[in-house]
């Protein structure tokens, strides 16, 4: 999400020591939940933020705002797939920045991204909401074939049917998502960063308690091979996706 210019919390997974003990592997990240991110990121604290999953204010701000945009747009069943104008569109959102986070869920094939606070400054009189992305499922993993191209979820889907109508906004999607696939969505950094969180996360696949990583295995009772085996897998699947997502959607756009 940050290589699309979206905000998104930074992660770094690590060794966590505890009176020196070894208290197995996590991952270090910064909190979205804090209003102290949520100043870094927007330079004020004065903002709305709206959690999507729940359609609720996070701590701070109103829902009034939200209601008269998304939820409108979502409820406007009769005129689902009706053309926005790039007027109507601007008014919502920077049209760069969706069509950003609409490329990077493609490319990523993100599940489950409905979901993320929605963000808008106070003192402006237009919505134009912007995002904070975290904790969308399945990404990396499988290929096209093997489990489609994920597309936009929640109350930015029904914005993305009625804005992909506009031939601007159209165009401008397809310009971005070509632009990001062949300048920020570097496949080679990302098979490196995968590659380095494989190395540091396989001292610990023996691990099935006492602040394992393998979650997986201590509910299904699964022994540390089987996990072994299948956190392999996950990671040969995300490398092979790497391989091939790029020149897909390339090929299709053009």
């Amino acid at each position: 999400m940050r290589d699309a210019d979206i905000h998104a919390p930074r992660i770094e997974p690590a060794i966590m020591f505890f009176n020196n003990y070894d208290m197995g592997f996590r991952f270090i990240k910064e909190d979205p939940n804090s209003m102290t991110y949520i100043e870094q990121i927007f330079g004020t604290k004065d903002v709305d933020v709206i959690k999507e999953k729940s359609a609720e204010v996070l701590k701070h701000g109103t829902m009034s705002a939200w209601n008269d945009s998304w939820v409108k747009l979502e409820e406007d069943k009769e005129n689902r797939t009706k053309e926005l104008t790039w007027k109507e569109i601007n008014d919502i959102v920077d049209p760069m920045e969706f069509a950003s986070w609409v490329s990077s869920i493609v490319y990523l094939s993100c599940g489950d991204n409905g979901q993320g606070y929605f963000v808008k400054y106070q003192d402006k009189e237009l919505p134009r909401w912007s995002f904070v992305c975290w904790d969308m499922d399945a990404a990396l993993q499988g290929t096209l074939e093997q489990q489609g191209m994920q597309m936009a979820e929640g109350f930015r889907l029904a914005l993305f049917k009625r804005a992909r109508q506009n031939s601007q906004f159209s165009e401008l999607f397809k310009t971005r998502m070509v632009y990001l696939l062949e300048n920020n969505f570097d496949s080679d950094k990302y098979k490196r960063m995968l590659k380095k969180l494989q190395n540091s996360m396989e001292p610990y696949y023996q691990y099935d308690s006492d602040g394992s990583i393998l979650e997986l295995g201590q509910s299904a009772k699964k022994s540390p091979e089987l996990i072994k085996n299948e956190y392999d897998k996950m990671f040969e699947d995300s490398y092979h996706f790497l391989d091939v997502q790029t020149d897909q959607l390339l090929k299709g756009l053009r």
